[in-house]
């Protein structure tokens, strides 16, 4: 916790800046994971999918955060019922179109199909919702906003732009393979945050 006058001047502890880029790397694990299946399906500029991923990515990580941060313990109880549940369903429901979409375009000579604007939307709220409790624990902890969401933003699009290059990298290979990977990657993904939530 910051006092007034190391707030004012800008003064960020060594601790919490380690603390904060910690918690930023272990937030933007799931982004990291998913925005690979974005570069294994995008289709187009790889780096113009990238920037694209990143922003969108790390926009609703700093956005969930912020959001979090704002409401406080207000809406925890709310929330913090169904998040995962949401999350969960989102993840299956994108990774299961994958494997469907792979299986059956398997023999036909098709090209993966690129994620829709919508499916990158839902992708984008389902590896957030983390950030949103984590955004209210620091309300709770009255750490700074502005510096905790900044940072959980800037690392989650980092990595998820890293995330689609690798991601375009592999498809040139085992493009259907890297295709039902992914998918599953994203099933994975969603049955961790529920277990998570509900057995942890």
């Amino acid at each position: 916790m910051l006092s007034p006058v190391e707030k004012c001047h800008g003064y960020v502890p060594p601790m919490l800046f380690l603390s904060l880029a910690a918690l930023s790397l272990s937030l933007a694990m799931d982004a990291f994971a998913a925005s690979i299946t974005c570069g294994i399906t995008g289709k187009g500029s790889k780096e113009q999918l990238a920037l694209k991923v990143g922003l969108l990515f790390g926009g609703f990580q700093a956005g969930m955060t912020a959001l979090g941060f704002l409401l406080g313990s207000a809406f925890r109880g709310i929330v913090g019922a169904v998040d995962h549940f949401i999350a969960f369903l989102l993840l299956l429901i994108i990774g299961g179109k994958m494997v469907i979409d792979a299986a059956r375009d398997w023999n036909r000579g098709k090209d993966c199909k690129p994620l829709s604007h919508a499916a990158l939307l839902s992708l984008s709220v389902a590896t957030s919702i983390d950030a949103f409790a984590v955004g209210i624990t620091l309300s709770l902890l009255h750490e700074d906003l502005l510096l905790s969401a900044s940072m959980i933003g800037a690392v989650a699009l980092i990595l998820s732009f890293i995330g689609v290059l690798i991601g375009d990298r592999v498809k040139g290979t085992f493009a259907r393979y890297a295709e039902v990977a992914g998918g599953i990657v994203l099933i994975g993904l969603g049955i961790k945050i529920l277990i998570e939530h509900t057995m942890l």
